[in-house]
């Protein structure tokens, strides 16, 4: 007996032994737990009905040929706070997110 001829094994056997290594291989890599699963999020648009308040138009104050200087002063100066409340309230239109009315 040769001694680097120790093991005689025959190509049936090493056959099976390398099939039975393969099936334990798989059925332990079987058994190993799946990672977390990642939620998945979906955006999904709901319609949602628009409600928009029709504001009424502010009336600008006018100057009468019979005011005195102070009243006109007064007067130039509403209707300049008038304005800005208008351009106010049609920036925050402007900043509503439902459409216009069709």
């Amino acid at each position: 007996m040769n001694a680097y001829a120790r093991h005689d094994y025959d190509t049936r056997s090493i056959i099976l032994w390398f099939l039975l290594s393969v099936l334990v291989v798989i059925a332990l890599s079987g058994c190993a737990a799946p990672g977390p699963k990642v939620p998945t999020i979906v955006k999904v648009p709901v319609p949602v009905e628009c409600n928009i308040e029709q504001v009424p138009v502010l009336e600008k104050p006018q100057a009468t040929s019979n005011m005195g200087l102070f009243d006109l002063a007064k007067v130039a100066l509403a209707q300049l706070r008038t304005v800005e409340a208008e351009n106010e309230r049609l920036r925050a239109a402007n900043a509503n997110p439902c459409p216009a009315p069709k």
